[in-house]
């Protein structure tokens, strides 16, 4: 088993920028926080639609999340940074993802005028695709039966997916954020067809773990979803090599700090990689975070970490 293929995406900035790039573009839209199961079959079947009639697929998401502008105080830990989350609807069959700065000003575009100066006659869409739940525009105004109403209106495709149900219930960003939150780990994995992952660069820590034997990496994801605090076996990747670890959640209570990080000490491996991305998918959770009683009794622990961790990413 190795970490998920990375794909990487043709990404265009700025709906209003782009103009008639696309030859008959099958558009479809959404944050796609985390490419979940329900996504997937939103761009299976743009991919779908795009090779019957011959055009393009396409792909419009924003960035910050809406939440980020129109409700800071609720904003959700995001499941996908903005490049896993295009690489991840490349993955799934439509390479083109148009990357729009959500800001106040665009918030304010009356739905109509999204759907049929920005969408139609800027972008020149013939088929949009969505989710049932999606909502566009001012106040959120723009909704499954005002695209239909265009879609009469210009003589283009729109069609609805979804809901998509698991163990029947629902799948939403959401619900796979509730099991992340919570270390279920395998229902995640359900929802999300995958093991969950993130992305982020390396930073600077205290470089504790090279003092007790085990240097670990230290990424800057405060924004992104963890899991609960705990131990996690994982799979990385850095420069496109593969490489396995064990990755600790949490606040190093042993040494009473009180910041929350993520730390991955990677197996077989002693390079600099300050500064670079690194990819992160967690496969099994080990143990929930434990107070030890001092610097001995932890690397002890370690030990025993590294040693089941690796049983099972050779399984």
């Amino acid at each position: 088993m190795s970490v998920t293929p990375i794909v990487k995406a043709k990404v265009y900035r700025h709906l209003g920028r782009i103009g008639r790039r696309f030859s008959a573009p099958v558009l479809t839209l959404g944050v796609f926080d985390g490419v979940h199961l329900g996504h997937q079959a939103i761009l299976r079947r743009v991919a779908e639609q795009a090779r019957v009639i011959g055009g393009t697929p396409v792909a419009l998401t924003f960035v910050p999340h809406p939440a980020a502008i129109l409700a800071p105080a609720n904003v959700p830990p995001l499941l996908t940074d903005w490049r896993d989350r295009a690489a991840l609807i490349a993955h799934h069959g439509v390479p083109n993802v148009i990357v729009q700065k959500f800001t106040r000003d665009f918030a304010n575009t009356e739905a109509e005028d999204f759907v049929s100066k920005l969408l139609i006659d800027g972008l020149g869409a013939v088929a949009i695709i969505v989710g049932h739940r999606v909502r566009f525009g001012r106040g959120g105004r723009g909704d499954v039966a005002l695209l239909e109403e265009f879609g009469r209106k210009f003589k283009i495709h729109v069609e609805v997916i979804g809901p998509v149900s698991l163990d029947a219930l629902p799948v939403s960003s959401s619900a796979v954020r509730e099991a992340v939150l919570a270390g279920d780990l395998v229902r995640a994995e359900k929802l999300l067809g995958r093991p969950h992952a993130l992305s982020s660069r390396v930073m600077h820590g205290r470089h504790r773990g090279r003092t007790l034997g085990f240097p670990t990496a230290n990424l800057r994801a405060a924004s992104l979803a963890l899991p609960a605090d705990g131990v996690y076996a994982v799979h990385s990747c850095v420069d496109g090599r593969d490489l396995t670890g064990v990755a600790n959640i949490g606040t190093n209570p042993t040494f009473q700090e009180v910041q929350r990080s993520l730390e991955v000490h990677l197996f077989d491996f002693d390079e600099d990689i300050y500064g670079r991305r690194m990819h992160v998918e967690f496969v099994r959770r080990l143990r929930g975070e434990v107070k030890f009683s001092g610097p001995e009794a932890l690397i002890e622990q370690i030990g025993r970490d590294v040693t089941a961790a690796r049983e099972i990413l050779t399984r």
